[in-house]
């Protein structure tokens, strides 16, 4: 677990995951009761989305997946949005599910 300010980050390398939570607006603890979850990384190849894309598939795969190209501006990593979802504060869909690539594979899947 690591914390820094207003966000928390709990790790499980055995499985491949990280979770981040912050705690807006709050002087209290994010790693405790005031922590609301905003994204997880997943890095074993064991995640897996319905359509197969995972950790060390072809760039190829999540793009054939993908239902948008995500760029550092529109989802803050490069990759591809294999789900996509309403959210209070935006007027487009919001990736929810991200196949993050580097070169030419998924390093990681991010969810929101």
């Amino acid at each position: 677990m690591i914390e820094e300010g207003f966000v928390c980050v709990f790790g499980w390398p055995s499985i491949g995951a990280t979770a981040r939570l912050v705690a807006f607006g709050s002087a209290d603890y994010p790693c405790g009761s005031e922590g609301t979850f905003v994204e997880a990384r997943l890095t074993d190849p064991r995640w897996h989305t319905a359509s197969g894309v995972h950790p060390g598939s072809p760039k190829r795969a999540a793009r054939k997946a993908a239902l948008r190209r995500c760029t550092q501006r529109t989802c803050g990593v490069f990759g591809y949005a294999l789900e996509l979802h309403r959210i209070v504060c935006a007027n487009t869909l919001s990736a929810g599910v991200i196949a993050h690539v580097r070169g030419h594979e998924v390093v990681s899947l991010i969810v929101r």
